[in-house]
């Protein structure tokens, strides 16, 4: 409270510090789950947060998209279109991948669903054919066919959805053991 007190009055001179903006601001939202910080913290890297390191600027994504994750358990659909906006920001910024240069199936199945629950077709096909090529060998198959059966699932296309989420069961390591 009393660092507060200080930033938020005659310290407010020291926030003109990118480090000490990117810290206060990532702390108060995971601290006390404002919006003030949720706010704050989105238009500062919208703004460029010139002089942050990549993986600063994921972290604040990060903070960011757990905030809306925090929001949507607690019922506030509205987060469902800040969800996918920072998503898509993430993108068009190329702040998603990891350091061997692949997206998180986790990132990307998540992408996937937000988009489609933003009514955002069209976006997520393109997602999906031009940033599938970037899931890790191993799993790009199974995560290409689970988020193509999502895909025709909301398309109402269930023919298509039913043959993409076949070969998905069948393909996928931890149904085996259901099986």
């Amino acid at each position: 409270e009393e660092i507060d007190r200080f930033l938020e009055g005659s310290g407010s001179k020291y926030l003109d510090n990118i480090y000490i903006k990117y810290y206060y601001y990532t702390f108060r939202l995971l601290r006390i789950n404002d919006e003030k910080y949720y706010i704050l913290l989105k238009d500062f890297v919208s703004s460029g947060s010139g002089g942050l390191s990549l993986l600063e600027i994921r972290d604040i994504y990060t903070a960011l998209l757990n905030y809306c994750y925090f929001k949507l358990s607690a019922g506030e659909d509205n987060f469902v279109r800040e969800l996918f906006l920072l998503i898509t920001k993430m993108v068009e910024k190329d702040v998603y991948t990891n350091q061997a240069g692949n997206i998180p199936n986790v990132f990307f199945m998540n992408a996937v669903t937000t988009g489609l629950e933003s009514g955002e077709i069209s976006w997520v096909e393109k997602f999906i054919a031009e940033k599938g090529e970037l899931l890790k060998d191993d799993s790009r198959v199974d995560t290409l066919n689970f988020c193509m059966a999502n895909l025709s699932y909301f398309k109402k296309e269930y023919d298509s959805g039913i043959t993409d989420t076949t070969r998905f069961i069948k393909n996928f390591k931890m149904f085996d053991l259901a099986l």
